[in-house]
């Protein structure tokens, strides 16, 4: 598997700044712009996006993922020995770097922003008494398990669901957010649910739940299995894909990019992202454990749920 692993770069923020800048731009112009003309089934022959691949329909079936009832890894404990991490004075946090809401390089700032950066400023708040003290590096969905066990990050907050397998492999903290799958569709497509789909293309990120989820309610779909999120979000715009499917958080991130896309309310599988760590850091998960029961109990967490999402993402 080919790493793609990258500390912060000026030039991937200028690239990212530009998509997020135009992309509200367009969404700024939503309610005055008329749905784009439909179009028939989306060409297969196109260029796919870099890294994606087609996967043809019943190729592979779904596996049963288990996401319910999971206790953490590790209980709290806000005075847990993190040697390592205190002694270099900084948090390394694996994130997105362009999942808007979630984790995405500020166009204007230049700064990462978003709900999970939020997160992982106050972990590190409660770990040095400074929000400021973490350094982000981008990892995508292929290899973020991979960057916690060569020690590339501490932690990963990246929109990793809990499972029962993960946990096998890998430390995660309590929840820190909910989702459920769904669909995004271009507006005027006529898909109105996941049976809707039919022979039509799906979008959706490999190593994920959201694969596994099409391959169950769109088993005669072909499937697109992207690298990230954007080249969803791209693939959708130029007619490779018919439907994203994948978490509400990261759709409601998609939809306020592009005033065309819109979210299906059907829900299908309920998924908790959690905290991730390589199995021997227990003492960071206790850490970020500790750090999310003071968030939630002094109101912090919903000030930064209501920063991100109230009104993004319906139920």
């Amino acid at each position: 598997m080919r790493r793609r692993l990258a500390r912060l770069r000026p030039a991937a923020r200028l690239c990212v700044g530009l998509c997020l800048g135009l992309s509200a731009t367009l969404a700024g112009c939503a309610a005055e712009q008329p749905a784009p003309p439909a179009e028939d089934a989306a060409p297969l022959h196109k260029q796919l996006p870099p890294g994606a691949i087609l996967e043809e329909p019943r190729s592979q079936p779904p596996r049963d993922v288990d996401t319910e009832d999971l206790a953490p890894s590790v209980p709290a404990d806000d005075s847990a020995p993190i040697p390592r991490i205190e002694k270099r004075g900084r948090l390394i946090v694996g994130v997105d770097q362009a999942q808007y809401l979630l984790s995405f390089q500020d166009p204007v700032h230049g700064e990462q922003r978003g709900f999970e950066v939020d997160i992982a400023r106050e972990i590190a708040r409660d770990i040095f008494g400074d929000p400021q003290a973490v350094e982000f590096r981008y990892v995508d969905s292929t290899n973020r398990m991979v960057a916690l066990q060569n020690g590339t990050v501490d932690i990963v907050i990246r929109s990793v669901s809990i499972t029962r397998n993960r946990q096998e492999q890998t430390l995660f903290s309590t929840p820190y957010l909910d989702t459920y799958t769904r669909l995004a569709v271009r507006r005027g497509s006529g898909i109105t649910s996941p049976d809707d789909v039919g022979e039509r293309t799906i979008c959706t990120t490999g190593n994920s739940i959201s694969v596994e989820e099409a391959r169950r309610h769109a088993p005669d779909a072909p499937k697109l299995v992207a690298r990230n999120w954007t080249d969803c979000l791209l693939a959708l715009q130029q007619h490779q894909a018919d439907a994203i499917i994948g978490d509400d958080r990261i759709l409601a991130g998609i939809r306020a990019q592009d005033p065309f896309v819109e979210v299906l309310p059907d829900t299908m599988h309920h998924d908790h992202y959690g905290v991730a760590a390589a199995r021997e850091n227990e003492g960071i998960i206790k850490r970020v454990n500790a750090t999310l029961e003071r968030i939630h109990a002094d109101g912090t967490w919903q000030n930064i749920y209501s920063t991100w999402f109230v009104e993004r993402v319906s139920r």
